[in-house]
């Protein structure tokens, strides 16, 4: 096993989402997450059990059926409990004690996942050069930044230039994805694609020349990086994620930081700069973009095999280069 991978232990905190109850499970998480996000941090049994009862499918719920789930989601960790406070005056009330309910961390960021995974490709998935731009800014802070002793300014300026490159990859390959899927054939003989079949055409040749602009400029940028003061750059970019504070009292090791870093880079490298051996995957996206571009135009039968084409060219592209970004950036 890899030293950068720790042990994976199962993580009882996802249990909700596909146990037998998941449904009442996940409203209640979701419910609770919601609140938090009005900043209710902390709802008792008789709230949760009243904005429970309210959503469909829940109208004949009891407070015994809440409790148990409620208890469910304590033991699996998605819960804190917290007794109330206030004083009891009779022996009932001490005998059913009243807690208050708020997610734990490990919660919400599922939470967070889970919405971000319903709403993948619900919304408008509309092409940006803004990190393209970005990217080229950052990349031309390299030399200040190696000189900068301030170390919350230099991981300041690593993470917004990752943010910048995960958001790029994130929303070409959203973008890809409406064409590539089982509806892209469909999407392209629409009616309401034809009607605007011109502008969607003109929008994606002017993507290109952005792309094709600022790739030349980015790629230009990371060549001219040379070995020495790449090395100096990441060994600080290393240093200021170790300087970083945590809650975590876990001993971290240098080199898994460094190698991550430099996992990072090379695959921000590669999305921009081809070698020998293979093209960069910003040069496959031009080219599957030009493909779409020619489905647009062609017959029913020419339009499936140029799809077709595209979707081997976008596989190659991004299961292949940006798969190792993405898996690193996970690892945060």
């Amino acid at each position: 096993m890899p030293a950068s991978i720790k042990r994976m232990n199962k993580m009882s905190e996802t249990a909700y989402l596909s146990a037998d109850k998941a449904e009442l499970y996940r409203t209640i998480m979701r419910l609770l997450y919601n609140e938090k996000e009005l900043f209710n941090a902390q709802l008792s049994t008789t709230e949760i059990f009243e904005k429970v009862k309210i959503c469909d499918g829940f109208s004949a719920l009891s407070t015994d059926e809440l409790k148990q789930a409620l208890t469910q989601l304590t033991d699996w960790g998605n819960l804190v409990p917290m007794q109330d406070p206030r004083r009891v005056s009779t022996i009932e009330e001490y005998k059913n004690k009243q807690y208050r309910y708020s997610l734990t961390e490990y919660s919400i960021k599922i939470e967070r996942m889970t919405i971000e995974l319903e709403n993948l490709f619900s919304e408008g998935n509309v092409l940006s050069t803004a990190s393209l731009r970005n990217l080229d800014h950052y990349l031309s802070d390299v030399r200040r930044i190696i000189e900068n002793e301030n170390l919350i300014e230099v991981n300041e300026w690593w993470k917004n230039l990752q943010e910048e490159f995960k958001r790029l990859i994130q929303n070409y390959s959203d973008y890809l994805h409406a064409f590539y899927s089982v509806n892209g054939e469909k999407l392209i003989r629409s009616v309401e694609f034809i009607l605007h079949k011109d502008k969607f055409v003109e929008y994606l040749r002017g993507f290109i020349r952005v792309l094709q602009r600022y790739s030349g400029i980015i790629e230009k940028a990371l060549i001219g990086i040379e070995k020495d003061v790449r090395e100096k750059l990441l060994d600080k970019v290393a240093a200021s994620e170790l300087a970083l504070p945590r809650t975590s009292t876990e001993a971290l090791d240098i080199r898994n930081i460094a190698d991550k870093v430099k996992g990072q880079w090379d695959a921000l490298y590669k999305w921009f700069v081809s070698d020998e051996s293979s093209p960069s995957v910003c040069s496959m996206a031009m080219e599957y973009t030009n493909e779409i571009i020619k489905a647009c135009f062609k017959g029913k039968s020419e339009a499936r095999a140029a799809l077709f084409n595209s979707e081997r060219i976008a596989q190659n592209a991004f299961r292949g280069r940006s798969a190792s970004y993405v898996g690193g950036y996970e690892q945060n």
